[in-house]
């Protein structure tokens, strides 16, 4: 087992040497975006060893003599000397970040890693515009949904900048009953109204989610009526 995840990070090494001999033949304009794309390309594909490995480059590059295996990844990037620093919250130009790319990939491992290295759980979906709690409820991802709220159950009823939409709304929208659930018990809200008005209850019974709806009005009686 040893010798295969040695083989297993010599081989990531290689291939990560080969994209950096790439993006180290491209202009200024070009470097830093391609950088940041293979980056999160890295984390969609779920190789977190090499992500760990990226992030932790200056550790890296400091304890390579005392650990022959992260000796041998050292040298690989100081040789190249990246000029952009890839963090837990790099973005592309088209505002994809690393939770964001971790969430929608199902990449619910390095989704931990990230929010333990300092990762916004504020970042916002560049297409929804929502928070990457929103983006787990659209996507169904129920693991996501459970780690962000032990990172933070202060984001529960946390209402979109665009159109009010809480991450409740989401869920609702499609029809992801075990979300709904967990977010009922961290206090979810299904009273809050969004900017046109509508409640989580309201689009519950709108789209006919009968069973979703019952979950609903069992919970507004919870916060609302003792």
């Amino acid at each position: 087992m040893k010798k295969i995840l040695i083989w297993l990070l010599l081989f990531n090494i290689i291939v990560f040497s080969e994209e950096i001999d790439l993006l180290k033949q491209m202009d200024d304009s070009k470097y830093e975006e391609n950088a940041v794309n293979f980056f999160l390309d890295t984390i969609r594909k779920k190789n977190n060893l090499l992500v760990i490995n990226i992030l932790d480059v200056e550790k890296n590059r400091q304890q390579r003599q005392q650990n022959a295996v992260e000796g041998a990844y050292g040298p690989v990037i100081e040789r190249r000397q990246m000029r952009v620093q890839l963090t837990v919250n790099s973005r592309n130009r088209q505002g994809y970040t690393p939770i964001i790319v971790a969430i929608e990939s199902g990449n619910n491992e390095m989704l931990s890693e990230l929010l333990k290295r300092g990762a916004s759980v504020y970042e916002k979906h560049p297409v929804f515009g929502r928070l990457a709690l929103h983006t787990a409820c659209y996507y169904g991802n129920t693991e996501a949904v459970k780690i962000l709220l032990e990172h933070n159950k202060n984001i529960v009823n946390y209402q979109s900048d665009n159109d009010g939409w809480t991450p409740l709304d989401d869920a609702v929208l499609k029809g992801h009953i075990q979300i709904v659930k967990i977010l009922l018990e961290y206090g979810a809200d299904p009273r809050v109204p969004n900017f046109k008005d509508e409640t989580p209850i309201d689009m519950a019974t709108k789209f006919g989610k009968g069973e979703i709806v019952k979950l609903l009005r069992d919970q507004d009686k919870k916060l609302h009526w003792n």
